[in-house]
Formats: C-alpha cells, sequence, structure tokens
C-alpha cells in the first residue's frame, strides 16, 4: 500500500482500495496518455492550489520556475477567489481561473453546480500539462476531469493513477522545495525575496502617510489566524504592544486582521497603535510591506513580512511541524517560537487540551526580550 497523510487507518484503506482497483481500470488509459503526450513541449499549463492564503504564497517561487523552464508557454493558476489577488499581477501567470470556496476549506460547503463550473472554465483551456500542488485525490481528479492531457503531482492522500508523473512525497520537506521538486529544480537556500500584488500599495503609502506622524520604526503586529490553535493569548499582544511602546518612543504600530477580526481593536487602543484591521487584503499586504518589524500568529502575513525583508518573529506554538512552513530568510531576521510539546503536532484545528499549552507556554518576556535588538 502507498504511504499516504492519513492518521485514521480506515481512510487509508479506503483510499487504497480505491487506488487499486482505479489502477486496474485506468492503466490503458494512462498507456494511451503517456504515448499522445511523450516529448511534447507544452504549450498551454495549469497549476492547481485550493488551499489558504499561506500555502499560495508558498508557491509564487513555483510560477516564477515554471515561466523559467517553460518560457513560451500559456500559464493558469486556479485557487480560490479570496487568494486571486496573489497571482492576478504576478508576472508569468497569464490567467487565474477562481473558485469562492473547496472542499480544503473546512466549514464552507462547496455545491456540485460551483464544482462543474470549476470542470467547465478548466476544460475550456485546453491544457496539456497540469500540476496538482497539494497531493489530494479530489484536486487530481478535477484535472483529470476537466480534460488536462498531463498530470504531474504527488499521491499522499490517493489519486495516483489518474498522474502521467507521480513524485516521491517527503512530508516533512519545505514546501517551497516540495512545490519545486515537480519540475525537477532542487532545494534553495534562503534568504528568498517575492514581490507582492502592487495594486494596494497607494492606498497603503496614504494610509501610513497620515498615521506616522514622523515615527521612524514601524511595527507590524498581525494578532491574528486562521484556526484557534495558532492563537497566541489576546491578552499578551496588548501587553507587548505596551511593553514595545515604553523602550522604543520612535515606534509606531499597525495592527492588521481580516474584517472578521474587527472586534479585537478594542483592547490595542493606545497612542502609538493605528488600526489598521479590515482593509482590503492587497492594502494590508503592501501596509506590511512597507514596515520594519513583524509580530504575529502562524498566519499567511509571516510570509508577506519576511518574504518582504522584515525582521520576522512569529508565535507559531506546535500544531503543525513548522519547519515545513518557516519562512525561508536569512537567519538573523527570524525568531520563531516553535515548542515541542506532547500532543503535537496535532494540525487540529481547536485545541482539544484542557490547556492550550503549546501557546500558553511562550510568555510576553521572552518575546519582547526577542525584539529587544531590532526595538
Amino acid at each position: 500500500m502507498p504511504k499516504y497523510v492519513f492518521k485514521k487507518k480506515k481512510l487509508k484503506l479506503l483510499i487504497g482500495a480505491v487506488d487499486l482497483l482505479g489502477g486496474i481500470i485506468y492503466a490503458p488509459i494512462r498507456f494511451l496518455r503517456a504515448a499522445k503526450t511523450r516529448n511534447k513541449i507544452p504549450e498551454n499549463i495549469v497549476v492547481l492550489r485550493l488551499d489558504q492564503t499561506g500555502d499560495c504564497v508558498q508557491t509564487l517561487p513555483f510560477f516564477d520556475a515554471l515561466r523559467k523552464k517553460y518560457p513560451a508557454a500559456r500559464i493558469t493558476a486556479v485557487v480560490l477567489e479570496s487568494n486571486g489577488f496573489l497571482f492576478r499581477e504576478k508576472p508569468g501567470i497569464d490567467g487565474v481561473i477562481t473558485i469562492p470556496v473547496s472542499w480544503l476549506v473546512k466549514g464552507r460547503k462547496t455545491g456540485l453546480k460551483m464544482v462543474m463550473g470549476l470542470v467547465k472554465s478548466i476544460r475550456s483551456g485546453k491544457f496539456d500539462l497540469g500540476f496538482e500542488l497539494r497531493g489530494d485525490i479530489r484536486n487530481i481528479a478535477l484535472l483529470c476531469f476537466s480534460g488536462v492531457k498531463k498530470i504531474v503531482g504527488y499521491a499522499c492522500a490517493g489519486g495516483g493513477f489518474m498522474l502521467d508523473g507521480e513524485i516521491p512525497y517527503d512530508r516533512d520537506m519545505h514546501e517551497i522545495d516540495k512545490n519545486l521538486k515537480l519540475i525537477g529544480i532542487g532545494p534553495v537556500s534562503p534568504p528568498v525575496t517575492m514581490d507582492f500584488p502592487a495594486s494596494g500599495e497607494a492606498a497603503a503609502a496614504e494610509f501610513m502617510e497620515k498615521a506616522s506622524e514622523g515615527k521612524k520604526i514601524k511595527i507590524v503586529i498581525h494578532p491574528f489566524a486562521g484556526a484557534a490553535s495558532k492563537m497566541w493569548s489576546p491578552v499578551r499582544y496588548p501587553e507587548l504592544v505596551r511593553r514595545i511602546l515604553k523602550a522604543q518612543k520612535d515606534a509606531l504600530i499597525f495592527i492588521t486582521g481580516g474584517p472578521g477580526d474587527a472586534q479585537g481593536w478594542d483592547q490595542f487602543k493606545n497612542n502609538g497603535v493605528i488600526n489598521a484591521i479590515g482593509l482590503p487584503v492587497e492594502v494590508s499586504t503592501a501596509i506590511a510591506g512597507k514596515c520594519d518589524i513583524f509580530i504575529g500568529n502562524d498566519s499567511f502575513m509571516q510570509f508577506v513580512a519576511a518574504y518582504s525583508g522584515l525582521k520576522t518573529c512569529v508565535i507559531a506554538g506546535y500544531t503543525s511541524n513548522y519547519r515545513r512552513w518557516s519562512p525561508k530568510t536569512a537567519p538573523e531576521k527570524l525568531v520563531v517560537f516553535h515548542k515541542p510539546v506532547p500532543c503535537g503536532p496535532c494540525e487540529l484545528q481547536v485545541c482539544n487540551q484542557k490547556s492550550h499549552f503549546c501557546m500558553e507556554m511562550i510568555t510576553v518576556d521572552e518575546v519582547f526580550n526577542s525584539l529587544i535588538k531590532w526595538l
């Protein structure tokens, strides 16, 4: 049986059975597909990544490398609508297809009509090469049913029988390197830099100019995350802010967050603290890129900051093997609080322990002390 990433034995057995049966049925089709695509240079390429924003940020180097490998091809990204801003303005990407939600976003349902609409959009592109970056049987099936002539990816969650180029999966490999491996490129060394959408630059510059009041050190704090398990205590961030402002009178702090985080502002109200919660994501991204220091939880904003060259402090806890996700930035510009605990890495959205120990054990003192050298 192939090595799957599932924790549940029943799911491993089920997907194993599907792969076994699918492999038998699909073998002749796979043979014919290989004969038709052998030695052909692709003209239309599609890349599927229906995950959260942080996952999408880590795919940007893949698109750069893909463009270098196939300079004449038309490259299209298929992503969630909320992540489309990362790809629409990116050089080297010719088209973007979006879907409002996907089966990879918990708590949101993906209807059949929505999926069939996505299949139709991909099929109309007449793609001769497709990359599935996650290794999910549903994603692979989507590309297969959409008529993509050759599909390359991982099969760590099943569906290998539908792949024309299955690559061995190393779960602990860094996500950037894992993506690049699909096109035969070895691990990249830090520091990695990225360019983010310029559409929010003007609004961000105007917002910051009005608020800056001549302050020289600009700090962005993102105290939110997509999962409760990745949240540091909301009481500790305000205390950290007070400590920073007391130590550095010339600091200005921007608090960023999405529209759903607006209720978190009240605890931060203070001189020297600016409410940037709820701004369009393009503007928040541009604000982060214009600051000097980033402090926040394990969220997509850490990548925006780190890959924009900021000094970056991440309070990551132990919900996952953070080495897979840690920004590939210069070591002297990165501080990460990621302490192993017996119950982790759990990969849970909500902590199931009586005490959220992996986060509670990270104190304001140690975070503040790690920042002193940057203030």
